[in-house]
């Protein structure tokens, strides 16, 4: 205390002076360092704003596009003449365990590529037709980016599908994936009217290893009015990423 009592008023007053103005630099620096972090974090946010509502219009957009596209493919008349065809072909001479055999268990190619195979070589009218529709589905899908396509008859029969999953040849009504999003959205096309989409959200899917999968479905009508099936298509969430 002595020591500062000892120095001048002509050394103090300066020192006093600098003082005063690192710490008045330092609030100001302080102040401006805050204002700039606000600033950065408001920017951000908006930035971050702006492209989330962005991604949300482009997936409403794309969702909008994927359910014209399967009330397209339900008027396809590919489709009515497949399913038409299917179910004739279904139970005769082969059941469910003989297709699943025929084309999964007996397919010569791995899992994931069982698609590649066109036509079991078995003379039955089910092969046949598949070796005539099969390479048009497989052809849609691909293009369209689903992961598969399946064409039901109205008792909840897996007529056909695309990928060759474990869900193929089993029944959605009493079969073990009776409790699925593709069986919620196969009973609500079946139970309603021609021309209505129905989705089912994202939930794990079994027989595709547990991805989640959103599905959706419409009716399949022939050319006298008659409803003769459903078809579905699934929409894994690479697309949606």
């Amino acid at each position: 205390m002595n020591f500062l009592n000892a120095i001048r008023i002509s050394t103090k007053l300066p020192a006093l002076v600098a003082t005063l103005c690192l710490a008045a630099s330092a609030s100001v620096a302080l102040l401006g360092y805050a204002d700039l972090h606000r600033n950065i974090l408001q920017s951000q946010r908006e930035t971050l704003e702006l492209l989330a509502t962005e991604r949300i219009s482009a997936l409403d957009t794309w969702l909008k596009k994927v359910g014209d596209d399967v009330i397209q493919l339900g008027n396809d008349p590919t489709t009515v003449t497949a399913v038409s065809a299917f179910r004739s072909s279904h139970n005769l001479m082969i059941d469910n365990a003989g297709l699943q055999a025929a084309y999964i268990t007996n397919n010569p190619h791995p899992v994931g590529e069982k698609d590649q195979l066109d036509q079991a070589p078995e003379s039955l009218p089910y092969h046949f037709q598949h070796g005539s529709f099969h390479p048009y589905f497989r052809q849609i899908r691909d293009v369209k980016g689903y992961q598969d396509i399946f064409l039901f008859n109205l008792d909840g029969d897996l007529l056909y599908s695309v990928s060759k999953g474990p869900d193929f040849a089993t029944n959605f009504e009493t079969g073990p994936f009776r409790d699925s999003g593709l069986a919620t959205v196969f009973r609500a096309a079946r139970d309603g009217k021609a021309g209505e989409l129905h989705f089912a959200d994202f939930t794990t899917y079994a027989p595709s290893e547990g991805v989640p999968a959103s599905f959706l479905s419409t009716l399949v009508v022939d050319t006298q009015g008659s409803v003769i099936g459903v078809v579905a298509a699934q929409v894994p969430t690479d697309r949606i990423n």
